[in-house]
């Protein structure tokens, strides 16, 4: 099932709901999903355009797995890895977006998102989350999705001091990166990247986190917590 995404005039994100229970709309008990903004940086990243990722254009606020070719069905998936409700949507439906990524006729978008770093003490780890696993991604893409279940299943709660850079390069070596990777992590390449380009997109849209679209339409809540769920609605799409 999919519902057309909502726009307000506000720049703040939303504050998501997810129903629970039986995990139907007009059911259940209300989960508040993530929604607070983030602290950027920007004016501590140095002069001129930021890093990017491989593959990466300076205006594009994803990376992307498939080519993106006409009569591609495009996922675009909006995450923050200090949110719980992105965590829940991964334990859903991760395998199953990571698989729909090597389809011949789709293509999958992740923004990953320092929405949540004023979340964390010292603010910043959602970014630094962003940045790291975006380094895995720079050496190799097909490591990405090991670095993202290890960052979802290590995920500091809030208002901690999230994980340090130590134990981000721990979790990007336990992904198959190499050492290369570990100078991208400490120095924080990507995070102007996440800062400049993929966050403002977001908050244009006025997104939380978790939120999908299946070709420019939302996915309703329901389908992004209950497993199986990506796949019906993808195939309700085509």
């Amino acid at each position: 099932m999919i519902v057309h995404p909502s726009r307000t005039a506000s720049p703040a994100p939303r504050r998501r709901t997810l129903l629970a229970g039986a995990l139907v709309l007009p059911l259940g008990l209300g989960l508040a999903a993530c929604g607070s903004s983030t602290a950027t940086r920007a004016e501590d990243a140095d002069a001129g355009e930021p890093a990017l990722p491989q593959g990466v254009a300076a205006d594009q606020p994803y990376i992307q797995f498939g080519d993106g070719g006409t009569g591609d069905t495009i996922i675009d998936v909006y995450l923050d890895f200090l949110c719980p409700y992105c965590k829940k949507f991964s334990e859903a439906n991760g395998a199953d977006l990571a698989e729909l990524s090597t389809r011949e006729d789709t293509t999958v978008r992740l923004h990953l998102r320092p929405m949540l770093d004023r979340a964390t003490s010292p603010t910043g780890y959602s970014g630094r989350s962003a940045n790291a696993a975006l380094a895995v991604y720079d050496e190799e893409p097909t490591r990405y999705w090991a670095m993202e279940s290890a960052l979802y299943d290590a995920q500091p709660a809030e208002d901690s001091a999230g994980l340090d850079d130590a134990r981000l390069i721990e979790l990007a070596h336990g992904a198959g990166a190499t050492a290369a990777v570990d100078q991208h992590i400490t120095g924080g390449t990507f995070i102007p990247y996440v800062e400049k380009v993929v966050e403002p997109e977001a908050r244009a849209k006025d997104y939380g986190t978790p939120v999908v679209e299946i070709d420019g339409t939302e996915v309703t809540e329901a389908d992004l917590y209950v497993a199986g769920g990506l796949l019906q609605a993808v195939e309700a799409a085509r």
